[in-house]
């Protein structure tokens, strides 16, 4: 699927993915996901401590790395806007740290990808380096705050 935003082609591993069609400013939102109960929409998402949505859309596309161009803003109804973490120029490939929006993946999920710093494996945000969540305040789902602080709080 393309849009004036990004395009959707294979990327060199083989895989999928968003490319930026044309330059996108920091915090600037282009992609909506909106939380849908629709069965035939792609999911699920994490969107609560206990509670999953399905999204619709092009965020299903994009894919993981652990220093993502991408992020999330949390709506009022729960939904999520995707934003450039800064500013990204016509071109590179838009991708996502799956840690913004999973609070447990229930197990690391071990990948490659040959990047500096790499940390090995898909992570969900409770195991996450302190580092990663400082830099992701603004940008990832705002449950995984609040649920941070319950369970830093039963310790």
């Amino acid at each position: 699927m393309t849009n004036e935003a990004y395009k959707h082609a294979q990327t060199s591993k083989s895989r999928k993915g968003l490319y930026a069609t044309r330059i996108f400013y920091a915090q600037e939102s282009d992609m909506k996901c909106s939380v849908t109960n629709d069965v035939d929409s792609r999911g699920p998402m994490q969107s609560g401590e206990h509670s999953f949505a399905h999204c619709a859309g092009e965020f299903y596309r994009l894919n993981h790395l652990f220093a993502p161009n991408r992020g999330l803003k949390t709506k009022g109804d729960g939904s999520y806007e995707v934003v450039a973490r800064q500013r990204i120029e016509a071109g590179p490939h838009l991708m996502f740290d799956f840690a913004m929006h999973y609070y447990d993946l229930g197990k690391e999920t071990h990948r490659r990808c040959g990047a500096d710093g790499c940390r090995g494996a898909i992570l969900g945000w409770i195991d996450l380096p302190a580092e990663s969540k400082s830099e992701y305040w603004d940008l990832a789902a705002t449950y995984l705050f609040a649920l941070d602080s319950k369970c830093r709080g039963h310790d």
